[in-house]
């Protein structure tokens, strides 16, 4: 299957990174990616993906990856796919949709066998705060 960057590769962890395409999914594809692991990297809009284009890598959709969950069985899932991270989002109703797909994204891992998952916000989902978190 051709989302599968490294499957070949058959060395280190088995990875699905959503939210691939921001900033720090990219980083973090493009680390494991390098140090040798096989990376399966997901976007909203794997089209519109430049930032793991210009590191080699290539996305797939949310669609395409809940299609064909049997495909990504026993990896580990990392979600970057936080919304609204910047300005005045940070305490609006986008971050209940972040809930919500963080929420249903770990349901997805756990039907794919997956045995870790781990989920990366913001501070938007403690609310308005007026001192450090």
């Amino acid at each position: 299957m051709s989302s599968f960057l490294s499957s070949e590769r058959g060395v280190g962890l088995k990875v699905i990174v959503l939210g691939a395409s921001g900033f720090l999914g990219a980083s973090t594809s493009s680390a494991l990616f390098s140090a040798g692991h096989d990376v399966v990297t997901v976007s909203r809009f794997p089209s519109d993906a430049k930032r793991l284009n210009v590191l080699g890598l290539q996305a797939i959709s949310y669609s395409e990856l809940e299609n064909n969950l049997n495909d990504y069985a026993q990896r580990s899932w990392i979600d970057f796919s936080w919304s609204g991270v910047l300005g005045k989002e940070r305490d609006s109703k986008v971050q209940l949709g972040n809930i919500e797909r963080v929420l249903k994204n770990a349901e997805f891992a756990k039907a794919s066998g997956a045995k870790v998952f781990v989920g990366i916000g913001s501070q938007a989902e403690y609310g308005p705060v007026s001192g450090s978190i």
